[in-house]
């Protein structure tokens, strides 16, 4: 739901520094979208995020604001709080999931509804090598992947049979 330039329909408010990729930011609008609020995007020369985001809470009517800065950080800023205290920081290099967490916070912000944990979307992102899970063979994966397959097949063939009953 994104909201013209000039509109004054309540929405959250995207700022993002000229030299930023506009489609880097789809993800943080796919969160918003998400929650149904609707958004508006404006691109600004300010290089902060922090800067960009408190222009961005100041000017939309629900007083959320995103800004993505020319360092690639991104933070979700709401109208209430101080202007060096941002709610939500990340990184436009951070996974999809954890972009689309910050798009959709600020507008639960909006809804009053609890916020998604942007910690926890970067941990399920994370390869199981990387969390010390990597201690199986690939023997027993093979064998694990067989058993599986084995019993699917057996459970399927058990559901075809009382069918034809």
């Amino acid at each position: 739901m994104k909201v013209g330039s000039g509109n004054k329909i309540p929405s959250v408010h995207v700022y993002c520094h000229q030299q930023v990729d506009s489609s880097l930011i789809c993800d943080i609008l796919f969160g918003i979208e998400e929650e149904g609020v609707p958004y508006h995007t404006d691109i600004r020369e300010s290089s902060s995020a922090l800067d960009l985001a408190c222009f961005a809470s100041e000017e939309s009517q629900l007083g959320v604001g995103i800004g993505i800065g020319e360092e690639g950080d991104v933070i979700l800023h709401y109208l209430k709080l101080n202007s060096d205290q941002p709610l939500f920081k990340s990184k436009i290099s951070d996974h999809k999931t954890t972009l689309r967490a910050l798009g959709a916070n600020g507008a639960r912000l909006v809804k009053g509804l609890p916020f998604k944990d942007l910690d926890k979307e970067r941990e399920e992102q994370i390869p199981l090598e990387d969390k010390g899970h990597n201690n199986v063979s690939d023997a027993e994966i093979e064998l694990i992947k067989n058993k599986v397959i084995e019993v699917l097949i057996a459970l399927n063939l058990n559901k075809s049979d009382k069918r034809e009953v």
